[in-house]
């Protein structure tokens, strides 16, 4: 059994509405994906505390419409996965989306997929974050 205070993990969300959503706003949708044969945690009320091997769960997120950023970790005893996506309005005609995967611990294991909904405003996308051994 594993302790779970042998776990690191952290969440952070950046001006993230979770309960209502504001007009003109953007939606992020959040897929977290295990495909690792182990229990990965995260520890965020924000998103899922816990995925147990080839478990998926999914969390809808609303920003201001000019800017979003979206940060949390999945760990397991011997590895860490530090998730992010973003997105920033500079203007009508140039928007920038980003997204990264960095592993800690081990081999690169820490995949982030981001595809586009809205190419206007509100500018709404998903984010497919994905854990494997």
């Amino acid at each position: 059994m594993i302790k779970r205070s042998t776990f690191k993990s952290v969440a952070f969300i950046s001006s993230a509405l979770l309960v209502s959503q504001t007009a003109g706003a953007t939606d992020v949708e959040v897929t977290i994906q295990s495909l690792s044969t182990e229990t990965i945690v995260g520890s965020s009320s924000s998103f899922p505390a816990r995925l147990l091997p080839g478990e998926s769960k999914t969390v809808k997120l609303n920003f201001p419409h000019n800017s979003s950023s979206v940060h949390v970790s999945y760990s397991t005893p011997t590895k860490t996965c530090d998730f992010e996506g973003w997105h920033r309005v500079y203007s009508p005609t140039n928007t920038k989306w980003d997204k990264e995967a960095t592993a800690k611990g081990g081999r690169n294991n820490c995949f982030a997929l981001q595809s586009v909904s809205r190419w206007s405003e509100p500018y709404d996308y998903r984010l497919t974050l994905q854990m494997t051994d």
